[in-house]
């Protein structure tokens, strides 16, 4: 007699839990060091199997260090919320799947190249911030993944198979899903002009990809800064917000330590400006795609 199969929708519903809790327990275990240490303890010892914990490279709150390193938070934070936003909408078949993964994973394999091979030590933010769209998209997928098994007339091995080739009429569909939108739109801001080559626009692709990478570049030639995000100071927040707007060279560009920017050099304001040019045109970049992907262009 055969095992009774497991319904893929409980799964997605345990894996969605599980993730959220997680996630949470992250964020609780600091905060409820001091009432109930045991269950503090016990996130951290069951997170000492999957991260190294070292306090340096971890984030800290109210002076306890997170039960995970900075990447591994991130990972979890977009996981969570991947795995959330695959319930939106209707489940339909992921395409691209292989190349989504490839683009999400680019970010956090760029900063594990240049920790391994010593050329900077990028801070827990850059490390977080890499990890997201990996993480969102991991997530994103288990799930959806699931609830497509969950329908009739599919099966396991069409996942697999959808991950190595889409079919000519889901290439055609619009990523009109919730899901696939927010996915597409990450994967727009990581790398510029991402969302245009998944969409079958490799033309317009390339084209966002070699200019707004040139202005960045031509940026730091000009001694431009790559502004902190100070809430105290309104303007510097809100040029680092344009900056970061880059997505994986800013990314890139802050672990190397480059922006430092030069207050005495001659070209100082025009590389601000080409630097937070080149952050705010991505965003435009990345509205262009999601207008393509609902149909209005």
């Amino acid at each position: 007699m055969s095992a009774a199969r497991v319904s893929p929708r409980l799964l997605a519903v345990l894996l969605t839990v599980a993730a959220s809790s997680w996630t949470a327990a992250i964020f609780f275990a600091p905060l409820a060091h001091a009432a109930t240490p045991i269950a503090a303890s016990a996130v951290n010892v069951t997170a000492s199997f999957v991260c190294h914990q070292r306090d340096e490279r971890s984030f800290h709150l109210r002076g306890e260090r997170l039960a995970v390193c900075g990447r591994c938070t991130g990972l979890y934070l977009a996981g969570t919320i991947g795995a959330l936003a695959a319930w939106l909408g209707v489940a339909r078949l992921p395409a691209r799947t292989r190349r989504l993964l490839v683009f999400a994973a680019v970010p956090t394999a760029m900063t594990l190249a240049i920790e391994w091979t010593g050329a900077a030590n990028p801070g827990n933010a850059v490390r977080a911030t890499a990890a997201l769209p990996l993480g969102a998209v991991a997530g994103w997928l288990f799930v959806r993944l699931l609830r497509v098994e969950e329908q009739p007339g599919t099966c396991a091995i069409i996942t697999e198979s959808m991950a190595i080739k889409s079919t000519t009429a889901e290439r055609a569909r619009p990523a009109t899903e919730p899901g696939t939108l927010v996915l597409l739109c990450l994967a727009a801001w990581a790398i510029p002009g991402a969302g245009h080559f998944w969409l079958g626009r490799a033309q317009k692709g390339v084209v966002f990809l070699a200019a707004l990478t040139m202005l960045f570049v031509m940026g730091l030639v000009l001694q431009g800064r790559l502004f902190p995000f100070d809430l105290g100071e309104p303007l510097v927040a809100l040029a680092a917000f344009a900056n970061a707007g880059l997505g994986l060279p800013w990314v890139v560009g802050r672990m190397l330590g480059l922006g430092g920017g030069v207050v005495t050099a001659a070209t100082y304001e025009y590389g601000n400006s080409f630097l937070i040019v080149s952050g705010l045109l991505n965003f435009l970049v990345i509205l262009d795609a999601f207008d393509i992907a609902v149909g209005r262009k």
